[in-house]
């Protein structure tokens, strides 16, 4: 599923409007660093571990990046 189906299909769900809003921002992101092809992507526990360690290393706040790690538990 892209990210743009992910938004979509996150509308129906029950997440509150601040998640619905930032979690696909957070998943364009995890798709850009794990190079996602043609809408595809991969998700596995070392890529999110990687891609959490990145944020971390960026000086990402920890809220922001358990945000983002919901994110792509909600994919």
């Amino acid at each position: 599923m892209s990210v743009r189906e992910f938004q979509a299909l996150l509308q129906g769900k029950e997440y509150r409007a601040n998640d619905k809003k930032y979690f696909p921002l957070w998943l364009r992101r995890y798709a850009e660093w794990v190079k996602a092809e043609r809408g595809r992507i991969p998700v596995t526990v070392e890529s999110v571990t990687g891609f959490c360690r990145s944020l971390r290393d960026n000086q990402v706040p920890a809220w922001q990046r358990l945000q983002a790690v919901r994110a792509v538990e909600a994919y």
